[in-house]
């Protein structure tokens, strides 16, 4: 039984894809999840800090470090993230096109029809052997599963 290029490709793009999505949901989500809990309890623990303060300088001093604080590490946390995701992004491009010229495929671009919907533009790989394989063109992250600091 001959393996046709596109096969092998296929199995990789899913192969890479499913381990890129994983480092996502097993690693990143988790942290960040975490660190955002995090942060929403030491602003509550400060606030209720700053509601004891003596006067109402203090507390009004308390609530804008908390409030800075707060900002502070949001920022942080978002720049992590979205560092983290642009590196998998990297890596996925940096593989499929090492992948794809190890192959010595042709990559061209072809309008996908949808029902009811504007065509998709789709990139596909062309292989020597004349098989072809889509090639994915980014990563799909759900983010529903990231909480809201």
């Amino acid at each position: 039984m001959a393996v046709r290029a596109s096969q092998a490709f296929a199995a990789f793009r899913q192969s890479l894809v499913s381990e890129l999505s994983n480092k996502v949901y097993e690693e990143l989500q988790p942290h960040f999840n975490a660190e955002a809990e995090d942060i929403r309890r030491r602003y509550s623990d400060s606030v209720k800090d700053a509601a004891d303060a003596n006067t109402e300088n203090s507390k009004k001093k308390l609530l804008e470090l908390a409030e800075s604080n707060k900002k502070a590490r949001i920022l942080d946390l978002a720049k992590r993230k979205n560092d983290f995701i642009a590196s998998l992004k990297v890596r996925l491009n940096l593989e499929i096109t090492e992948r794809l010229t190890e192959y010595k495929a042709e990559v061209f671009e072809e309008k996908e029809p949808r029902e009811g919907k504007p065509d998709r533009i789709v990139k596909k790989a062309k292989f020597p052997d004349g098989s072809m394989a889509k090639v994915p063109q980014n990563l799909y992250i759900d983010y529903s599963g990231f909480q809201r600091v």
